[in-house]
């Protein structure tokens, strides 16, 4: 079941009287450390929250273009009619990562997301 979340971030809206999800703090964080159950952990604060898939280019870092219903893949920041010296990969990150990320690009600093091309399905 999923409730109300906000538009721009995409996370669940604030307060019990929005209908929204219950804080979990730095304190709620370390007592699960502590408890060593890091699967909740990222279940709780990733997978239940913001979890946005996304494809990167394993050569230069950067998004690529996917079109997931015709499997097609192309990153502009490689690709000069060679398609084969770099390969797409999917991953998942938070969506407010992938909004920084976009932020710094639009000021002209461009963030690389580095793969590890041996452990990743590529598309």
């Amino acid at each position: 079941s999923r409730g109300p979340v906000v538009a721009i971030v995409r996370q669940p809206t604030h307060g019990r009287s929005r209908g929204g999800g219950l804080r979990f703090g730095e304190m709620e964080r370390d007592c699960i450390i502590a408890h060593g159950t890091s699967n909740f952990l990222k279940e709780r604060t990733f997978g239940v929250s913001d979890q946005f898939r996304t494809h990167v280019c394993s050569r230069c870092g950067l998004f690529a273009k996917a079109d997931v219903t015709n499997h097609k893949y192309d990153c502009t920041g490689c690709s000069q009619g060679d398609k084969k010296h770099y390969k797409i990969v999917q991953v998942y990150l938070p969506y407010a990562a992938k909004q920084l990320i976009q932020e710094l690009m639009a000021m002209h600093i461009v963030p690389r997301i580095k793969v590890d091309v041996t452990s990743k399905k590529y598309v």
